[in-house]
């Protein structure tokens, strides 16, 4: 998979907009969520959608700090559930990461 759109990302009503190379000072919009044929107009939050998907570098970051943090423990060295609790965020990040990056088998 090719590199995301690179800068900030911001949502405008339910559109994502960003700062790319050679595009306008005010932004381009690079991903509009709306109703097609046959979708669930009305029922699904256009703008909440729009929001998440422009936080979604951010996530990303903080997703690949938080695992390159806490893949610094083994897990089975953490006395109680703290063990379990690590691995199990642990293996969520990596699934997340593998998504973001199109490196996810589903």
């Amino acid at each position: 998979m090719t590199e995301h759109t690179p800068g900030e990302w911001w949502a405008e009503g339910r559109h994502i907009a960003a700062r790319v190379p050679g595009g306008r000072p005010n932004g381009e919009v690079i991903a509009t969520f709306g109703p097609t044929a046959g979708s669930l107009q009305g029922k699904i939050p256009d703008e909440a959608n729009a929001r998440i998907g422009a936080a979604g570098p951010d996530l990303l970051e903080a997703c690949k700090m938080a695992l390159e943090d806490l893949g610094q423990y083994e897990w089975t060295d953490i006395p109680g559930d703290g063990g379990y609790a690590v691995k199990r965020t642990v293996d969520k990040l990596r699934t997340a990461i593998a998504k973001a990056e199109g490196k996810d088998e589903g």
